[in-house]
């Protein structure tokens, strides 16, 4: 699933001619991080956030594009469904689906199944 710092970060290199390869060089990590980032398999760190800052002479249009792209990113988790059976994967996203439109009355059931879930 791409994310909006990932779709950002892809601008940029692609606006600049440059291939994953050349992004990596100039920012010090591997091809593979930053198509991880661009992705958004792996999370943005400060240090990564200051070197694209740091290389790029970003104008203040990006510069805000991608602080403001960073920070919706940041508002998201990844949830790994390795390792969970069929119907604990289906739980997983169908609540990532629905969560929104529940009311306090269904959150306040499921944070109680969760607690009980949590003292096995």
């Amino acid at each position: 699933m791409t994310t909006e710092f990932g779709k950002e970060l892809r601008k940029i290199r692609i606006d600049r001619d440059q291939v994953l390869k050349d992004m990596a060089d100039r920012l010090g990590v591997s091809s593979s991080y930053i198509s991880s980032i661009e992705s958004g398999e792996r999370r943005v760190s400060d240090k990564f956030y200051s070197s694209v800052l740091e290389n790029y002479n970003l104008n203040p249009k990006e510069k805000e594009a991608l602080r403001i792209a960073r920070a919706e990113t940041e508002k998201s988790i990844d949830l790994s469904l390795r390792g969970l059976n069929q119907g604990q994967k289906q739980v997983a996203i169908n609540l990532q689906r629905t969560i929104k439109d529940l009311d306090k009355t269904d959150v306040d059931q499921l944070l109680e199944i969760l607690k009980r879930g949590q003292g096995k």
